[in-house]
């Protein structure tokens, strides 16, 4: 009986929440930042698709942008793609994201997949991994995060429990 009541209850609040948020952004599809790249020929490097342009062309304007990560397993460095040069640091697809935001889109930035190093094992401690992460909430101006864990992070309790301590001091 108790676990119809709170079956119940969960699909009443979800069918309430799903309700009071506007169907344009239940939607909210992973894209790898990565991907598709520009060169701009003013700061000599590749830069993200503009998602200002892909959000007029698709019609969607809310993306979940993969994946934030390490370059290796022993520098705390958030990056795009575990790739150094789309370092958080440089502000990499910042312009992109602003752009976006300007005709009312928005992102949550993913951290993790399953290739690369995640930032909990690289980042040796909480404290060091509380400023990445807080690093990266300030360099896209956002507090929409999503955390995918996968393979062989799965495995390691220490650094999941770093990203739990991290997060809730967060």
């Amino acid at each position: 009986m108790y676990k119809k009541m709170v079956n119940t209850f969960l699909c009443f609040f979800l069918l309430f929440f799903c309700h009071s948020i506007s169907a344009s952004i239940l939607f909210v599809p992973y894209k790898d930042f990565t991907m598709n790249t520009d060169w701009d020929s003013q700061s000599n490097s590749a830069q993200p698709e503009d998602l200002s342009t892909f959000a007029k062309r698709s019609g969607v304007s809310h993306f979940t942008l993969a994946f934030v990560m390490a370059p290796n397993d022993k520098t705390c460095q958030p990056t795009w793609g575990g790739m150094s040069q789309y370092s958080v640091a440089k502000l990499w697809g910042r312009a992109s994201i602003d752009n976006l935001r300007k005709i009312g889109g928005d992102v949550t930035i993913s951290f993790g997949g399953a290739n690369n190093v995640d930032l909990s094992v690289a980042c040796r401690d909480v404290n060091s991994l509380k400023q990445a992460y807080f690093n990266v909430m300030q360099t896209y101006n956002t507090q929409k995060l999503d955390f995918d864990i996968e393979g062989a992070l799965l495995q390691n309790d220490a650094a999941i429990t770093r990203m739990a301590q991290a997060l809730a001091v967060l």
